[in-house]
């Protein structure tokens, strides 16, 4: 028999709080603010977030989160990335994509074909990003 146990508390990690939480201000004063959390498997990245995000309840606050996919010694590109967009799009609908369906097709397959090189649209540009409703926390700095 496994016996399972979890503590309410979260040890050591206050440092990681204050990241998110500044992150998580930074959004909040319209500045756009990404963080990945990274480590080896079983450090704490899921409970981290998931301390995080239940310091949010009832706030108006979305946490987007996606898992790297180990396949070997290498994982898939961007997977974490797909995930994140994959769950606001299942959540707001393809219009959080802003009429950019067909350049997020290349890491939602789901949306339709790519637009072909060469044409209006092809290359992404930084400027552009995923327009979050209000209170929407993107949560890429890595700690």
């Amino acid at each position: 028999m496994t016996a399972h146990v979890h503590s309410e508390v979260l040890v050591g990690r206050e440092a990681d709080l204050a990241q998110l939480r500044d992150a998580l201000k930074r959004a909040r004063s319209a500045e756009p603010s990404t963080v990945l959390v990274g480590g080896e498997a079983g450090v704490g990245k899921t409970r981290l977030v998931e301390e995080f995000c239940r310091t949010l309840a009832g706030e108006p606050v979305r946490v987007l989160c996606g898992q790297c996919l180990e396949l070997g010694e290498e994982g898939l590109p961007f997977a974490p990335f797909a995930a994140a967009v994959r769950e606001l799009v299942r959540a707001e609908g393809t219009a959080v994509l802003d009429g950019r369906e067909r350049e997020f097709a290349r890491l939602l397959p789901e949306l339709g074909p790519p637009p072909e090189p060469g044409t209006p649209g092809a290359a992404c540009s930084s400027s552009r990003s995923v327009r979050c409703s209000s209170g929407s926390v993107p949560i890429g700095r890595s700690f």
